[in-house]
């Protein structure tokens, strides 16, 4: 049997997934988030399925005010993509991931009875998809600015 060469132990890294939204030093809590961001992603993709299985699209979204399609799937996805963002802490990533979503839930219309496919609802769910990354990113950096010493800060 061959020597193995020995490898240099590699020090403690910060978790670079999260560079861009969790800062060098914040606590533990980051794993938490990032668990909490994918559970809530498989939890809302999931739910959005469950909704394009219908063709009652609006089934438990009724109790909601009424606004017009292609508004509802750029806010579903950004609430998904938002998600995916926390989750993975990549924001590129989170977007495709959910525009990959977009696409196979309307091929998946394709076979729900009363429901047809369009590809401007996954134009709309690939807008709300950006705007709802960016938003998270934006809201993690300035949770963080502002939390300072809080149990989410750099202590």
């Amino acid at each position: 049997m061959a020597d193995v060469p020995n490898v240099p132990e590699v020090p403690d890294m910060p978790d670079q997934r999260l560079a861009s939204l969790v800062p060098d030093g914040a606590p533990k809590s980051s794993r938490t988030l990032r668990l909490l961001g994918w559970g809530l992603a498989l939890a809302w993709a999931a739910f959005l399925f469950f909704q394009s299985s219908s063709a009652d699209a609006g089934g438990l979204l009724s109790i909601f005010p009424e606004v017009p399609d292609k508004v509802a799937h750029a806010v579903a996805y950004a609430v998904l993509a938002a998600f995916l963002t926390l989750g993975s802490g990549r924001p590129v990533l989170a977007v495709a991931l959910a525009v990959a979503y977009g696409a196979s839930d309307e091929i998946h219309q394709a076979f729900v009875p009363g429901r047809t496919p369009e590809a401007l609802d996954l134009v709309a769910d690939a807008v709300g998809a950006v705007v709802g990354s960016a938003v998270a990113v934006w809201g993690s950096r300035l949770l963080w600015r502002n939390r300072g010493s809080g149990a989410l800060g750099r202590g």
